[in-house]
């Protein structure tokens, strides 16, 4: 049992690594040592406007999802021990419809993002973003490609 619970954590996980990688101390995780939005600068060949605007949508995603996101955190915790404690069916229906539009208000404030950086796009460089994000979440999706329990999710 020792040996299978020694294998399991073995497996690599997209997690806080030292510095910048995989592992338990600090950092954000990405095995290559860059953060998404450098890699999809290099891949993408990006003038600098460019850069400057995506990183500004970038900020004002995360100024908009944050407040969402806290909730949903909350909402989460409150479903949790709402389970644990038993709760009734008809308040678990409740947290679970304001979750779901939480997440909901959440993908629709992505994409919406998603094709403002689309928009800012020359038209070669819509194709290699078009074409990543096919391949990314059409047939077998982000998590075929997946390093341990944690996959390796949307970046």
């Amino acid at each position: 049992m020792f040996i299978i619970g020694f294998e399991a954590n073995a497996q690599y996980g997209r997690g806080n690594g030292p510095g910048k990688g995989y592992g338990n101390g600090p950092g954000n995780g990405y095995r290559d040592g860059s953060a998404p939005m450098d890699r999809m600068e290099a891949w993408l060949e990006l003038s600098d406007e460019q850069k400057t605007q995506m990183e500004k949508l970038h900020l004002d995603l995360q100024k908009e999802t944050l407040p969402l996101r806290n909730k949903l955190r909350e909402k989460n915790a409150q479903l949790n021990t709402m389970i644990t404690e038993g709760g009734n069916q008809s308040k678990v229906d409740q947290l679970v419809e304001e979750i779901g539009s939480l997440r909901t208000e959440i993908q629709k404030l992505r994409m919406n993002t998603h094709l403002k950086v689309r928009g800012m796009l020359t038209d070669e460089q819509k194709i290699k973003f078009d074409n990543h994000f096919t391949n990314r979440f059409g047939q077998g999706g982000p998590m075929m490609e997946s390093y341990g329990r944690h996959g390796r999710g949307w970046e």
